[in-house]
C-alpha cells in the first residue's frame, strides 16, 4: 500500500510539474482589459446610530450566514490595562457567563453561533494615518435564524464573564 500511494504521489508531481498544453490554456476564459468596467462598483451601505455612535452596515448575500466585525475603541486605556488586554480577549471566549459554567456556555455557543472571536489590534485613527487606535474586536458568525441567539451569547460573554474558574484561567 505504501508503495502504490507513492507511485501515486510521484506521478501527481510528475504531471504537475509537466503543465498545461497550449491546447488546454486555450479552453481557459480569458478577460481583456475592455472586460472590465475602469469605474469601482459603488458598495451599498447604510449608517445608523447607536449609543451616538455611527453604525455602518453593508447588506449583502451571504448564503443564511450573518457576519458581524464590531470594533470597540480603547482610547484611555492605561498600560497596565493595554498589557492585559490579549489575556482578556482569550480569557472571554473561555471562561464562563450569564451564571454557566465554561461547558455550558461552550454548549450554548456552539449551538448558536458559527464563530465568536475576540481580538485586540491597533487601526488608523481618524484624525490621520501617522496615529493610531487601540480597539479590540468582536468577531461574530452565525446563522440568520440564529442571529439573535447569537448576539445574546456575545453580549454574555462580553458583559457577564465569569472569571472565578481560576483553574481553567490558569491553564
Amino acid at each position: 500500500d505504501r508503495e502504490a500511494a507513492r507511485e501515486v504521489a510521484r506521478r501527481l508531481e510528475e504531471m504537475q510539474s509537466e503543465g498545461n498544453s497550449p491546447a488546454n490554456l486555450a479552453t481557459l476564459p480569458r478577460l481583456a482589459l475592455g472586460d472590465v468596467s475602469p469605474d469601482p462598483l459603488p458598495l451599498a451601505y447604510e449608517i445608523s446610530r447607536v449609543a451616538d455612535r455611527d453604525f455602518v452596515t453593508v447588506p449583502m448575500y451571504a448564503g443564511g450566514i450573518g457576519y458581524m466585525a464590531l470594533n470597540l475603541l480603547l482610547d484611555g486605556l492605561d498600560q497596565d490595562d493595554i498589557d492585559l488586554l490579549p489575556l482578556l480577549c482569550e480569557a472571554l471566549s473561555k471562561t464562563g457567563a450569564a451564571g454557566l459554567d465554561y461547558a455550558a456556555m461552550a454548549e450554548r455557543g456552539a449551538a448558536a453561533a458559527g464563530a465568536l472571536d475576540f481580538a485586540a489590534g491597533l487601526v488608523t485613527h481618524v484624525d490621520g494615518p501617522g496615529r493610531a487606535a487601540l480597539k479590540m474586536t468582536v468577531w461574530l458568525k452565525a446563522l440568520d435564524a440564529d442571529w439573535r441567539k447569537a448576539l445574546d451569547i456575545m453580549s454574555d460573554r462580553l458583559f457577564r464573564a465569569d472569571f472565578g474558574d481560576r483553574e481553567r484561567l490558569r491553564d
